[in-house]
């Protein structure tokens, strides 16, 4: 293997923590969408105590972080903290 083909698998490496970062960011994004939390807003006003409030949507997503970063592993999957979300 040359040195071109090294570089390309490093680049190429480097690459899957970027895809890996861009979904997490997409997913937070989507979450936090200012339309999405209008109609959460909306349906407290509707629904009462019924209703899942926006501040229980923060303490959830922020607990559901903080869970997983707390655990302590220096490479957390995606698919972890999307899991801790729901």
């Amino acid at each position: 293997m040359d040195v071109r083909q090294k570089d390309l698998i490093k680049n190429k490496s480097s690459g899957c923590v970027e895809r890996i970062r861009s979904m997490q960011v997409r997913s937070l994004n989507s979450i936090l969408a200012f339309d999405r939390l209008a109609r959460v807003i909306e349906n407290e006003k509707i629904n009462g105590n019924m209703a899942y409030a926006l501040s229980n949507v923060m303490n959830d997503l922020t607990s559901g972080l903080c869970k997983v970063v707390k655990q302590g592993k220096q490479q957390i999957p995606f698919v972890e903290i999307y899991n801790a979300l729901i």
